[in-house]
């Protein structure tokens, strides 16, 4: 089983950012709508000064369009991955097999953690390489992600 850390589509449509993209791209498209409207009868000078403004509103809705798809795909990255053959932490880049997994530490009711392999690690500032921290409505809760760890055999610790 793979156990996949991310946020969740639900949490990302519900963030701020996103309802609040949500409003302007609707008022974008409402302002577009009643622009067109005025297309119809315009004639001469009037016509091109409708199609200079209708193209403000459109141009808002494309990037609204872009920038909604660029936030989403990168709060679905994930933040951790840990399949049958190895352990990525995305944020630093740490990969190490599997079976090297030893401990679980979850700190700070759960919002942070760490994964520690059971190769010595040289310094003490590396440990920080090793460390995640959960996003804002992730795919699964922390307790969620020890019980998964501790299925695996790993060791699981809770610190505060």
């Amino acid at each position: 089983m793979t156990i996949v850390l991310r946020t969740s589509t639900k949490s990302f449509f519900r963030s701020r950012t996103a309802v609040c993209t949500m409003i302007l791209l609707s008022i974008m498209c409402l302002t577009a709508t009643l622009l067109g409207t005025l297309l119809i009868d315009a004639q001469g000078w009037w016509l091109t000064l409708v199609l200079i403004s209708l193209t403000v509103p459109l141009v808002g809705v494309l990037l609204s369009v872009w920038g909604i798809i660029t936030n989403f795909r990168r709060s679905r990255r994930p933040i951790l991955t840990i399949d049958n053959n190895e352990v990525h932490i995305t944020e630093t880049g740490i990969r190490f097999p599997t079976n090297q997994l030893q401990v679980g530490y979850l700190f700070h009711q759960g919002a942070d953690g760490m994964l520690l392999p059971d190769h010595p690690i040289t310094d003490e500032k590396n440990y920080a390489d090793y460390t995640f921290s959960f996003p804002t409505g992730p795919t699964m809760t922390p307790t969620q992600f020890a019980d998964a760890l501790y299925h695996r055999g790993v060791r699981v610790i809770w610190r505060d």
